[in-house]
């Protein structure tokens, strides 16, 4: 390592290749690489275990655990992590478990910070840092319980097995078959949590490793294509032993620039002459940081700051590269352009890796290439968790000082020299922060969760400070003094308790960014003299000095979007035209809003139209939302198509305004929301006729709330229409969509989602054609709407909707008949519902021909259909079917042979794997095909509210859940176990896991039937509500295994068959709640598991 950094430390090349050689450089930087190469095996392995029932070689049991651990074990760089994510990625692992949750562990095995994060990732919400251990751990309980969770635990460093039950210890509630994946290079920890054998991952296979380099190396291009750096890059690929990391930083590297020389001093540099540890990919890595320039050297080095495995956002690193004065503004383009693209070609040399979570995307780096950024800034840039300061060197200039203490006399004399502090003072209530007034020379400054209440008045004093964080700390008021830092850039004091800023903030005339909350920058007075600001996301106009719009004049650098609301203050179009729209050339997307007036008068109808023509935006503009603007008119700048370059126009509850014609010319317009306006079919008029190109760019078009609308106009061709949504159309009969200048032969040729939702007043949908994209297809709430016609099946070559994925028909309730829709090929959900007048679906509505049956359906809702006295035929012989759900289908008294076919077939529901049959109150029974097999991949079955059925089909044995609640008579005859039915599949439901029996009144005993069985695998019971149940079979308790919970409640006759069975729940018994059943609670009072609420 010391050799490695005297090597970094003494490159006098200073990233000249970066200059010299850029000439050569090809067209694309980077090369997505789509899929993982040559781990297909291991990729293959993990799934199947991960889709197993129990482990191969070990019983969980065996390891103290209720769930399984696949270990993935391998050395840094290797490409464990990559692995895993294809694998968590992976349809039929998305679909398999109910929770995915993916954690980084790294070396900080803190068990209540990963505790955390998994509720994070589990509730899509932050929880406080405070919280302790054992509170988290009983929410994350009851967030994961009975739930088939996938845990990612990657990168554990940790072997403290005390820890890992710790961590563990919630998980013993999640169902059956839930399962953990371990990344780690130590093969120690992989043989103590384990509890199969690990997956070792070695060096990539030379065919696969070449096909991965050159993808990097070379992009989309052929090697072929430069047989001279074909041969250079086969003889330096040959020296990156099967390294996936390697071969990415590497093959970007040489990417970059495709001269022969440059390509040829990578292959004779003094690296490969290093000596290197097995688990050692630095000296390679090495290359990737000597070829950089020197402001990327400088910026990469930077990023040593940050702990390993920190989630960073490129606006957060690039404004702290520009407060060090990493970054210098080149010509015309600003700091943050600059940054911005040295932080790109950081990533595209696969420096930094962009991902996703909860929270949106991120970047990272890899823990090898974190070591690399701590390799070349050993003498500049450290990290500390020890707040004695005789461990921190005076030649610093960038500290992270992580720590539960602070000894501040020893702090004074070692930070007069920092240009970075990041603080962060652990299980402090009232952290000392009174050393910052030391930091005489500090540029970036982080306090950001550190529980602050208040500012120190001597940070007035760092009179170098340019990047300021104390987000997430209780501050209610910052000092006045912080007005002084007239080099501040950027202010980030996201304080969900900050009440306002410093009356004078606006002296901080170099302040270019304020990461603060919208209710505390519309407080701002004299916002107009931070003529350096870049973002402001919103304004709003006040009369009183300091708020009016003329403030908006000097901020001509705006980038991104503003709003201005309260336009109502703005007296005259003079006023307006001082705010100095046109000249924002930078802003992507502007909002203008007015208040509600119930007192509008023709004088303030007047001076609303003179200032929206004085608000005219720049030509650049692309986002463009208007809302409650009272005026009659169009302004001028919307005729003249000064908007060349507008994208998305939003109108909203502009009641008066009836001609928006002039939006029809909008060259580039791809988005357009009206909503709440009250013009009628005129509005459009003037657009000419259906063959004026109109809108040639348009791919959204969304209606809503348009009460006047009686007829929907001519609007020409959409030749680009991918989304249609009309909502709310309260007044329009009739849409016939040849007036969107449909042919016979293609109905918006490229629309892929229709959406067509409160419209009360019409009675009927004509369509032509078909639609040969359409994916999306929603018909909702609908009073009125008696006919929905589409060109016949058999009237056309082609299917009308040959790529329909998702089909929703809700709420229509006198539509007496469904359309014929064609065989629907690629149709992967469709819910029918309340449609109160349909008495039968045909089979050609869901499938052409009896041989083409809804081949690719998944999930299947039937709901609300009151008059429909059977259930559709052959739903048994959908072969991708998973959910099906039949609830309040009131006239249906039997489920009957042709649900699951009209033709003997040897197996029923093949695929499904979730069913609810519920409030079905005619409903007495089912009648099933002898010698077929029901339901063989079923896990969850739902019966409700069904009080007049008696029986059940036979149920398989793949079933883990079992809810009957309000069911009738039933004794749970067919429960007992799987009829064989000729085939000899003869097996009890011995995967089920969790059982809940509700509100069955006439149930009087459970000693047979289900409770029969070696339920191995149940873990919860719950019965409650059933008022004749006299039998609980406690005695068949001890072989349930795996039972934890038992819950009775309000069954008043419940008795045991004897008093000792309260001694036999098996050991892994844990809680018993016993509410309000008689005699019962007066016997089992004081048993250890007994509780009650």
């Amino acid at each position: 390592m010391k050799e490695m950094c005297q090597l970094l430390q003494a490159d006098a090349s200073d990233g000249q290749y970066q200059s010299d050689l850029a000439s050569a450089t090809r067209e694309t930087s980077s090369f997505l690489i789509s899929k993982v190469l040559g781990r297909e095996e291991e990729q293959k392995r993990i799934i199947e275990l991960l889709l197993r029932s129990t482990d191969e070689s070990a019983s969980a049991s065996d390891k103290g655990s209720s769930f399984s651990v696949i270990p993935l074990v391998g050395i840094g760089g290797v490409g464990k992590t990559t692995l895993a994510q294809l694998v968590y990625k992976d349809k039929e692992i998305q679909n398999h478990f109910g929770l995915k949750i993916w954690i980084c562990v790294s070396e900080n095995f803190n068990v209540q910070r990963l505790t955390k994060e998994i509720i994070e990732s589990v509730t899509k919400t932050e929880h406080s840092s405070q919280m302790k251990l054992d509170v988290l751990q009983n929410i994350l309980k009851e967030k994961i319980a009975s739930k088939m969770i996938l845990l990612v635990l990657d990168d554990v460093w940790n072997e403290d097995e005390e820890e890992w039950r710790k961590l563990c210890a919630p998980f013993q509630d999640a169902a059956a078959g839930s399962k953990v994946i371990v990344t780690t290079r130590s093969k120690s920890i992989a043989d103590k949590i384990g509890t199969v054998e690990a997956i070792v991952l070695g060096d990539l296979d030379k065919i696969s490793f070449w096909e991965l380099f050159k993808k990097c190396a070379f992009g989309p291009s052929k090697p072929e294509e430069y047989p001279e750096l074909e041969e250079i890059g086969r003889i330096i690929a040959s020296k990156l032993k099967g390294l996936p990391l390697a071969a990415k930083t590497v093959g970007n590297l040489l990417g970059s620039n495709m001269n022969p020389h440059y390509w040829r001093s990578i292959m004779k540099s003094e690296v490969w002459e290093l000596q290197q540890n097995k688990n050692d990919i630095i000296p390679v890595l090495q290359l990737s940081y000597q070829y950089l320039s020197a402001p990327l050297k400088r910026c990469f080095a930077f990023c040593s700051l940050f702990q390993k495995d920190y989630k960073f956002s490129e606006i957060e690193l690039t404004r702290m590269w520009m407060a060090e004065g990493f970054v210098v503004a080149q010509g015309n383009q600003r700091m943050e352009d600059v940054a911005s693209k040295y932080f790109h070609e950081l990533v595209n040399m696969s420096l930094f890796q962009q991902e996703t979570s909860w929270l949106g995307h991120y970047y990272v780096m890899h823990d090898l290439i974190h070591d690399l950024t701590q390799a070349v800034s050993v003498d500049e840039i450290s990290r500390t968790n020890d707040g004695k300061s005789n461990k921190i060197s005076t030649t610093l200039r960038h500290l992270a000082l992580e720590t539960g203490f602070v000894q501040t006399k020893y702090l004074r004399s070692r930070f007069k020299k920092l240009h970075s502090l990041f603080f962060r003072c652990l299980h402090l209530k009232s952290p000392p922060i009174g050393f910052i007034k030391k930091l005489r020379s500090i540029r970036v400054l982080v306090l950001s969760r550190c529980r602050l209440r208040m500012l120190p008045i001597s940070v007035g004093e760092l009179v170098h400070l340019r990047y300021l964080d104390i987000s997430y700390n209780g501050i209610k008021k910052l000092p006045g003094s912080l007005c002084e830092l007239y080099n501040l850039q950027t202010l980030k004091a996201n304080c969900n308790s900050l009440i306002s800023l410093p009356e004078d903030i606006s002296q901080i005339i170099n302040l270019r960014h304020i990461d603060v909350e919208n209710e505390v920058v519309v407080k701002i007075k004299m916002i107009g003299r931070l003529t350096s600001l870049q973002e402001l996301s919103e304004f709003h106009v006040r009369k009183e000095v300091g708020f009016k719009i003329t403030e908006l004049s000097g901020l001509k650098q705006l980038h991104g979007k503003l709003k201005i609301t309260n336009l109502e203050n703005v007296e005259s179009k003079e006023e307006a035209e001082k705010a100095q729209m046109k000249n924002k050339e930078y802003l992507d997307a502007l909002e203008l809003g007015w208040g509600f007036d119930p007192k509008l008068d023709d004088n303030k109808l007047v001076v609303m139209e003179e200032v929206l023509e004085g608000l005219q935006p720049h030509e650049s503009l692309k986002r463009l939302k208007i809302r409650r603007y009272c005026g009659a008119t169009s302004p001028s700048w919307m005729k003249k198509e000064e908007l060349s370059n507008l994208e998305i126009l939003e109108l909203s509850y502009c009641e008066s305004w009836k001609d928006i014609s002039c939006t029809a010319l909008l060259p580039h317009l791809k988005v357009f929301h009206i909503k709440s306006m009250c013009f009628s079919k005129s509005c459009f008029e003037v657009c000419g006729s259906r063959e004026s190109k109109l809108f040639p760019m348009l791919e959204e078009l969304q209606l809503t709330n348009m009460n006047v609308l009686e007829e929907f106009p001519n609007l020409g061709r959409f030749p680009c229409l991918r989304v249609v949504r009309m909502t709310e159309i309260k007044s329009l009969k009739h849409i016939d969509f040849a007036t969107f200048g449909a042919t016979e032969n293609a109905l918006f040729p490229m629309l892929e989602e229709l959406e067509l939702m409160h419209m009360h007043a019409l009675e009927e949908l004509s369509f032509l054609g078909h639609f040969p994209r359409l994916k999306f297809l929603r018909m909702k709430e609908m009073r009125l709407l008696k006919h929905i016609g589409f060109a016949s099946v058999h009237a056309t070559e082609n299917d009308p909707f040959p790529v329909l994925e998702v089909l929703e028909l809700m709420d229509l309730p006198v539509l007496e008949e469904l359309p014929d829709l064609g065989s629907l090929p690629c149709l992967k959900s469709l819910c029918l519902c309340g449609m109160s007048m349909l008495k039968h679906i045909d089979f050609s509505f869901y499938g052409a021909t009896e041989k083409v049956l809804l081949p690719r359906v998944e999930t299947l809702v039937l709901r609300d259909l009151e008059a429909l006295e059977e259930l559709p035929n052959n739903l048994g012989r959908l072969p991708c079917l998973k959910v099906l759900n039949i609830l309040k289908i009131s006239a249906v008294k039997q489920i009957g042979h042709g649900f699951f076919s009209t033709e003997a077939i040897s197996k029923c529901f093949l695929s499904l794997e979730r069913l609810w049959i519920g409030s079905m109150s005619a409903c007495e029974g089912w009648c099933w095909i002898d010698g077929s097999e029901l339901f063989p991949s079923l896990q969850r079955l739902f019966i409700t509210e069904c009080p007049k059925l008696e029986r059940l089909p036979p149920l398989p044995p793949s079933l883990t859940h079992l809810t009957l609640e309000k069911v009738g008579s039933t004794e749970l005859p067919s429960l007992r176990e799987l009829e064989t039915n000729g085939s000899g599949y003869n097996q009890t439901t011995s995967s089920l896991s969790y059982l809940r029996i509700s509100e069955c009144n006439n149930l009087a005993s459970l000693e047979k039937g289900l409770m029969s069985q070696n339920l191995s695998d149940i873990e919860a019971i719950h019965v409650e509500g059933c008022n004749e149940l006299m039998r609980m079979p406690l005695k068949r308790f001890e072989n349930f295994t795996s039972l934890k919970e038992l819950q009775i409640k309000a069954c008043p006759k419940l008795s045991l068959t004897q008093e000792e069975e309260a001694a036999l729940l098996p050991p892994s018994f844990k809680v018993f709640i016993l509410n309000d059943c008689g005699d019962l609670n007066k016997l089992w009072l004081g048993h250890p598991y007994r509780s009650t609420f």
